[in-house]
Formats: C-alpha cells, structure tokens, sequence
C-alpha cells in the first residue's frame, strides 16, 4: 500500500503511506523525473530521470536507490514485466526502448520507435504497449520475445500515458493531442471506445484501479 509520486522539479521521489495518506519518505533521484513503475514481485520501483538520462532503482523496503542505470536520452516512460524481471525505458528523444534485466541491472538492447512516451505491462495477454507520440500510434510487443507483434496507426493522437485494465483485457491511451482516451481490446487490438475529455487539456497519464 504505497503510492510513489515523481516530483520533476524537485528531482526526488514521495513515498506515500496509501493506508494513512501521509508522505512517509522522500528519495532523491535523477534530474526531472517522470515515469514510475513497480515490480511487486521483486519490491522494487523503477523511476525515469526525463534530464540525466537515466533510471533510478529504488528498494521498495528501505526506500533507497540501490542503482541508477543509463539509458536512452529523455526517458519518459517505463513498465515491468514482473514475470520475466524485465523492464521498459521508453526513451522520448532516444526514439527507443531500453530493455533492462531487474535482476542484473543490465541493459538488454535498445528497440527502435518515434518519440516514445508511455509504456504499460499487460500481464493478461503477456504484452508491453508503447505510446509513439510523433507517430499518432501505439506499438505492441510480446513481453517475452521483445519482438514488436503490430503497431496500431488509428484512434491515437500525440500520445502519451498508457494504462491496463487486466481483468478485462483493455488498454487504455492518452491522447495530448486531442484530449481524449483510447480504450482498446487487449485480444484482437480493436478500439472499443473514445472517452472525450473536452472540460479538460494537457491530458498526461492514465492509470486504471
């Protein structure tokens, strides 16, 4: 039950208490953090640093950073496949995906893309979805080949901030572009449906509970 929040000008990471709602620790990171992911398989949280280039490994007991591992340039966004200890560093002005074992802390490979921004595991179909902000489009890899299954080139504009919902199979993707939210089929990659979300602008991330 913790929640952590990347504070871009702050360069740190909060730590908060989900069952008090109270800040229970601060964790100094890279220059102007974004993205966040956690594996709670391993306990560890995974933090991308948009201005140094990196990402910063956090021990989700003691709430240090146990490794910064280089990257891309300008990483953005970041998932983790819990089952294989894998994890995605979607590199905005890299124009690729960074592929890090968690155990090692190694870089894997760098994948190619278009200006990547949001990255979501979906563990009920074994898939990573990366959000190709330049190129109005969302990729779908099979998080055990690394190999990219289809790019999907409709209903997407600007996009950004990636979402699961796993038990019903459905991806959902921000569009910045547009204000709106993708909602897919996570089976056969199909829109199900387009939230509009006119009252608002600068729509970013998207997260499903």
């Amino acid at each position: 039950k913790r929640i952590y929040v990347a504070s871009q000008f702050e360069n740190n990471v909060s730590v908060i208490d989900g069952g008090i709602h109270a800040v229970i620790a601060t964790v100094p990171v890279g220059d102007y953090p974004g993205g966040v992911a956690v594996n709670p398989t391993t306990n560890r949280v995974y933090v991308a640093n948009g201005g140094s280039d990196n990402v910063s490994f956090i021990d989700g007991e003691s709430n240090a950073v146990i490794a910064t591992v280089p990257v891309g340039i300008s990483p953005y966004g970041v998932a983790v496949n819990p089952t294989t200890n894998r994890v995605y560093v979607a590199n905005y002005l890299g124009d690729s995906i960074t592929l890090i074992d968690g155990a090692t802390n190694d870089v894997i490979s760098n994948i190619g893309g278009d200006r990547l921004s949001g990255a979501a595991f979906n563990a009920a179909n074994n898939r990573i979805y990366i959000a190709n902000f330049n190129d109005y489009s969302l990729s779908v890899l099979d998080a055990t080949t690394n190999q990219e299954i289809i790019t999907l080139r409709e209903g997407f504009n600007q996009p950004l901030g990636v979402g699961v919902d796993e038990a019903a199979n459905q991806i959902l993707v921000s569009n910045n572009g547009n204000d709106t939210i993708t909602i897919l089929d996570g089976t056969n990659n199909t829109i199900v449906e387009t939230v509009d979300l006119a009252a608002v602008s600068g729509v970013l991330g998207v997260r499903v509970q």
